[in-house]
C-alpha cells in the first residue's frame, strides 16, 4: 500500500548522496559555478544531512557571492536558534551570539556585493538584535535579562509598552512590527496611561504624528477611560493633543474625546 511512497523516498535518498559524492569528489577541482550552485541547492534539499558550512568554501571559490550570503546567513540563523535553550549571561550564550553575529556580517558583505539589498535588510535586522541582546547581558545593564532573539508577536508589543522609545524601536523593525497600530498602542500606554513623556518625544524625532494615529489613540483613550475621563489621564491627553501641529486635527480629536475646555481655548 505505501510501497511508491517508500520508492519516492529511496530515490530521493539517492539522489542526494549522488550530489554529496560529486560535491566530495570534485571539491577541490574546477567546476562551473554553475553546477556547483546546482549541488548546493539541491543538497539543501536534505535538510537532516544539509550544513551550510560544508559549503563555504566552495561557493567562495566559485564567486558565488550570493549563495554565499545565503548560506552564511542560513548558519547564522541556526546558531540562533540553538540560543533559546542557554541561560542569556552563560560564557556559551555570549561566543555563540558573538560567533552569529560574525556570520551575519559575512553575509551582509556578500549580499551588498551582488547589491541584494533586501537580503541585505534581513541581516541588519538580526544583526540590530544581536547587538540588543548583548547590551542587555553587558553587567551594567539596567534592561530586563530577556531573550530578544525570538519572540512572539504578544511579548513584542509588551516590550514595546514597557521599554524606552530605541529599545522598542529596535525590536519593532526587526519584527516587522514597525506599524502605527503597534505605535498606537505603545504611545497610549507610556504616554496617556504611564504619563512617559520621554517616549512620545523620541518618536517625535522619529517621525510625525499622523491623522491615522491620532484616530486610533482617541479611540483608545475613550474606550478605556469614557467620555468624562479625569485625572492624571486626560492631562496625559492634552498633552498628547498639543504635540499635533495641524490645528484643525486637534480640534477634530478634542471634539471626539469631548475635551471641550481645549476646543473653548
Amino acid at each position: 500500500l505505501h510501497f511508491p511512497f517508500v520508492l519516492k523516498s529511496m530515490c530521493k535518498t539517492l539522489c542526494y548522496k549522488l550530489w554529496a559524492t560529486l560535491y566530495n569528489s570534485f571539491k577541490n577541482e574546477e567546476l562551473s559555478p554553475k553546477l556547483i550552485q546546482t549541488i548546493i541547492y539541491t543538497a539543501k534539499k536534505d535538510q537532516n544531512t544539509y550544513q551550510p558550512s560544508d559549503y563555504f568554501d566552495i561557493a567562495y571559490k566559485c564567486k558565488l557571492y550570493k549563495t554565499e550570503g545565503d548560506i552564511q546567513f542560513e548558519f547564522a540563523e541556526a546558531m540562533l536558534k540553538t540560543l533559546t535553550t542557554m541561560t542569556i549571561k552563560s560564557e556559551e550564550f555570549k561566543s555563540q551570539l558573538n560567533e552569529a553575529s560574525r556570520h551575519f556580517l559575512l553575509s551582509l558583505a556578500y549580499y551588498l556585493h551582488e547589491k541584494c539589498y533586501f537580503n541585505s535588510y534581513q541581516c541588519l535586522k538580526r544583526l540590530s538584535l544581536i547587538s540588543l541582546q548583548n547590551e542587555i547581558i553587558s553587567p551594567m545593564s539596567k534592561l530586563q535579562e530577556i531573550n530578544v532573539l525570538d519572540l512572539k508577536q504578544n511579548e513584542i508589543l509588551s516590550l514595546m509598552k514597557n521599554n524606552e522609545f530605541p529599545f522598542a524601536l529596535t525590536i519593532a523593525v526587526a519584527y516587522d512590527m514597525d506599524s502605527e497600530i503597534n505605535w498606537s498602542e505603545a504611545i497610549f500606554t507610556q504616554s496617556i496611561e504611564q504619563e512617559n513623556a520621554d517616549f512620545l518625544s523620541a518618536y517625535l524625532h522619529f517621525r510625525p504624528i499622523t491623522s491615522n494615529l491620532c484616530e486610533m489613540i482617541a479611540d483608545k483613550y475613550l474606550n478605556t477611560f469614557g467620555k468624562h475621563a479625569d485625572g492624571s489621564a486626560k492631562e496625559n491627553m492634552k498633552k498628547f493633543l498639543m504635540s499635533i501641529p495641524n490645528l484643525l486635527e486637534r480640534y477634530k480629536i478634542c471634539k471626539k474625546i469631548h475635551l471641550t475646555e481645549m476646543i473653548e481655548s
